[in-house]
């Protein structure tokens, strides 16, 4: 072994150095991703309990990346190849950032710390792009598509501005105990000193 220098342990020969070496690029190389890795790390995304909807897309991404590497071993370098990767094929920041989260999880349950890569810099935006909004005619058209359960579900989410994830928050009961709650503050005595104005009932 070497001299040990300011507590440190310090290879002194040519030799020793290139051993180390060596076996630090054996360790790099022998990552190697399978497709049971990656099921391995699904059990672990349940085990979790995160969203069907999260876990599906962690594997997709996780997959996509196994399937760009064909056969070769997973290096940090070959994680940021991949990122420019994404880029190139026009893929947007936030998107590449989604992937790189996933693959990001996946190392992280390998134990593979060292392959992470960091993620894209987004700017934040104060104001919303105008040009996504839908205008009227545009909305109109969409609810003639549409029928039945998914017309009633584009103007739940149009009109209140939940996330999709929340949709399940909308059930008959929770729209039963918001009638009753308003029919209790509409019928209830109001102080001479509020009557001016509506009142909130929460």
């Amino acid at each position: 072994m070497g001299k040990r220098e300011n507590g440190a342990l310090a290879f002194g020969t040519q030799y020793q150095q290139e051993r180390l070496h060596f076996y630090l690029r054996y360790i790099m190389d022998s990552r190697t991703l399978t497709d049971a890795c990656i099921k391995r790390y699904v059990a672990h995304l349940r085990e979790e309990e995160r969203t069907a909807a999260t876990t599906n897309k962690y594997v997709h991404d996780a997959r996509a990346f196994l399937a760009w590497l064909q056969g070769r071993a997973v290096t940090r370098e070959a994680a940021a190849q991949w990122k420019a990767h994404l880029l190139s094929r026009g893929c947007a920041p936030a998107t590449v950032n989604a992937k790189l989260s996933a693959i990001n999880g996946l190392f992280r349950f390998l134990g593979w710390d060292e392959c992470r890569v960091k993620f894209l810099k987004l700017q934040r935006r104060t104001f919303r792009d105008a040009s996504r909004d839908l205008s009227r005619q545009e909305y109109d058209r969409l609810l003639s598509a549409a029928s039945g359960y998914v017309e009633l579900l584009l103007q739940t989410i149009s009109s209140t501005g939940i996330r999709v994830s929340e949709v399940r928050y909308i059930t008959v009961e929770a729209r039963l105990t918001l009638m009753s709650l308003t029919f209790l503050w509409r019928t209830s005595p109001t102080p001479a000193t509020a009557r001016s104005g509506p009142r909130c009932p929460c």
